[in-house]
C-alpha cells in the first residue's frame, strides 16, 4: 500500500517540460516520488525567472543614430578659418563616412561606413549648381536606399553646399568616438564624441564639422597614437577645447593635415597624424598643465629657432602670455593642478 511498483515508463508534464521517469525499478515510495517531482518543477520555474531577469538589460543593447553636415564651401571669404583648402569642392566625389569606436588600450572597431557619389548639374545662364544627384553605397559598391545598421548614408544638399551624413543603430559602450568625412586622399572633416555626449542619447545631431573641430580631433588623436592607444592617457574633447579656444584657432591659419597612413584605403581608413605643429602645441600644452612657465617658454623659443614660421606671431605672443599667466597664478596661490 502506497507503493507504484510498475515497470514501465512515466511520462508527466512539469512546468510546461515533458519529463519521462525511468522504470521504477526499486518500487520508491509514493512520497519520495512526490517530493522529486516538486523539486523539479521549482527549479523548472526558478530558471524560467533567472532568463527574464538577464535579458532585460536595455543600455547594453539601445543603439543611437547620429547626424552631421559638412559645408563644401566657405561661409566668409574674410575668414580665414573657411580658407578654400579645408574645404571639399562642391564637384568632389567620391566621398565617404567612417565611425570608429575608440576602444581602451587600442581596440578601435568601424562601427559605420558609407560611401557617395554626386554629379552636379549647373545652370547654363549662371553656373549655379541646380540639381545634384547623389549615389549611396555601401562597400562593394552596392547602392544604398537609407542608412541602417554598419552602413551610413550620405546626402548632398546644392542649394545649402552641405553635405549630411546618416547613420544608424551605432553600437554604445565605448569611450570616445571618431566621426569622419573623407575623400580618397585621406583629407578628412574629424570630430571626436567622448562617452558623455553618447550616453542616454537615441538620436545625436552635431553642429556642423568645421575645421575648428577636426583641429581638436586631430590633436586628441596624435595623443591617442603617443599614449600608445590608451584612452584614460590621452587628452579630452573638453578641456582641449576649454584651452584652445575658437580666438585662438583664429591665429593658426590652419590647414587640414592628411593621414600618414602608408596607403591610405577609403574602405578600411586609417586616420594616422605626426604633423609637427600639433606634436609642439601638445608638448607646450602638456608643460602649461603642469603649471612650467620657464620650461615652457624657453620649448617655445627653441621652437621658433628650429622654425620660425611654425605659427604666426600673435599665436607666438599668445603662447607667452599663457606661460607668464603661470606666474601671476603662482603668487596669488592659485594653481590649475589644484
Amino acid at each position: 500500500m502506497g507503493r507504484d511498483c510498475t515497470h514501465t515508463d512515466r511520462i508527466q508534464q512539469l512546468g510546461g517540460i515533458m519529463v519521462k521517469f525511468p522504470p521504477l525499478m526499486k518500487c520508491l515510495p509514493f512520497t519520495k516520488l512526490w517530493l522529486i517531482t516538486l523539486t523539479l518543477l521549482l527549479v523548472t520555474v526558478t530558471g524560467c525567472g533567472k532568463v527574464t531577469q538577464t535579458s532585460s538589460k536595455p543600455t547594453d543593447t539601445t543603439t543611437f543614430d547620429l547626424k552631421y553636415t559638412v559645408a563644401t564651401t566657405s561661409t566668409s571669404d574674410a575668414d580665414y578659418k573657411t580658407a578654400s583648402h579645408n574645404y571639399f569642392s562642391t564637384a568632389e566625389s567620391p566621398v565617404y563616412t567612417v565611425i570608429y569606436g575608440l576602444g581602451k588600450n587600442g581596440k578601435n572597431q568601424e562601427l559605420s561606413w558609407g560611401k557617395a557619389l554626386v554629379t552636379l548639374k549647373p545652370n547654363a545662364a549662371s553656373g549655379n549648381i541646380i540639381t545634384a544627384k547623389v549615389t549611396a553605397m555601401r562597400k562593394g559598391d552596392i547602392e544604398l536606399d537609407s542608412a541602417d545598421n554598419s552602413w551610413a548614408k550620405l546626402s548632398y544638399d546644392p542649394a545649402s553646399k552641405l553635405w549630411a551624413g546618416d547613420l544608424r543603430k551605432i553600437k554604445p559602450g565605448f569611450p570616445m568616438y571618431l566621426v569622419a568625412f573623407f575623400n580618397t586622399k585621406g583629407k578628412a572633416y574629424l570630430t571626436i564624441l567622448d562617452a558623455k555626449r553618447v550616453s542616454g542619447n537615441t538620436t545625436i545631431s552635431l553642429p556642423a564639422i568645421t575645421p575648428y573641430e577636426t583641429f581638436i580631433a586631430t590633436l586628441i588623436l596624435q595623443d591617442f597614437q603617443e599614449q600608445k592607444g590608451i584612452i584614460d592617457a590621452t587628452v579630452s574633447p573638453g578641456e582641449l577645447k576649454a584651452f584652445f579656444t575658437d580666438d585662438f584657432f583664429d591665429l593658426l591659419n590652419y590647414r587640414l593635415p592628411l593621414s600618414t597612413a602608408t596607403k591610405f584605403n577609403p574602405e578600411s581608413p586609417s586616420f594616422l597624424y605626426s604633423r609637427d605643429l600639433e606634436k609642439r602645441l601638445l608638448a607646450l600644452y602638456g608643460l602649461w598643465k603642469e603649471n612650467e612657465m620657464e620650461e615652457g617658454l624657453s620649448l617655445l623659443e627653441k621652437y621658433k629657432k628650429e622654425s620660425p614660421n611654425w605659427i604666426s606671431s600673435k599665436a607666438d605672443a599668445w603662447w607667452v602670455t599663457q606661460f607668464k599667466d603661470i606666474k601671476d597664478s603662482k603668487s596669488s596661490g592659485v594653481s590649475k593642478k589644484s
